[in-house]
């Protein structure tokens, strides 16, 4: 999915609707959570989905951290979403990569002000785990703003477990320029690169 948080057209504004219920993870009118009803959907057609071969062999699901140290019942939409994912076989939930320090979220200030790829690389931490070191990782999010967040993750993780293939998966994507929204449903594959400045490029 994605949104577009700048736009003043309808299909912008129902974008930023479909954002909040994701963010706060709502219950749908089919009395499931948001991220619930989203996981479910992708499972039944995930063969049809250009990233249906980030879930095959087992993969971990490793839910990306908060930018504040967790609190113990405090709402992880992407642990629900990793929860949910396992319930349907599509890989095994691992939280092992924690915050040791509290960063500014991605929606905050502007864009030169946010904490780029080094600042949330040395915020994390990976958990020890007693399981085997797994072949294929998948860092779980439920939003991806300019993926500074989710290479800083990559990097640590790899460290971790540097054999490992590790990739990233958000429900949805942001939109800055509101003239390239397309959808709100519009599943694909992209790229995130890492600048000289530590800040990065996601394209799409």
């Amino acid at each position: 999915m994605t949104y577009a948080p700048w736009g003043t057209e309808n299909d912008h504004y129902e974008s930023k609707s479909v954002k909040r219920e994701l963010k706060e993870n709502r219950a749908t009118q089919t009395g499931l959570p948001f991220s619930k009803r989203i996981v479910n959907q992708i499972g039944h057609g995930l063969s049809d989905l250009p990233f249906s071969s980030f879930f095959v062999q087992n993969p971990w699901l490793i839910p990306i951290p908060r930018s504040s140290r967790q609190a113990q019942d405090a709402l992880w939409v992407p642990r629900e979403i990793t929860t949910a994912m396992q319930s349907l076989g599509l890989g095994q939930s691992v939280e092992c990569l924690m915050r040791q320090c509290a960063v500014s979220t991605s929606h905050m200030g502007s864009a030169a002000n946010r904490p780029n790829v080094l600042r949330h690389y040395e915020s994390m931490v990976v958990r020890p785990t007693m399981q085997p070191h797994p072949s294929r990782i998948v860092l779980v999010d439920e939003i991806i703003t300019s993926g500074a967040t989710s290479l800083g993750a990559v990097n640590r993780v790899k460290d971790a477990f540097p054999k490992a293939c590790v990739r990233v998966f958000a429900i949805m994507r942001t939109i800055s320029d509101h003239s390239k929204f397309c959808a709100i449903v519009d599943p694909c594959l992209g790229r995130i690169t890492l600048r000289d400045n530590y800040r990065t490029i996601r394209n799409p």
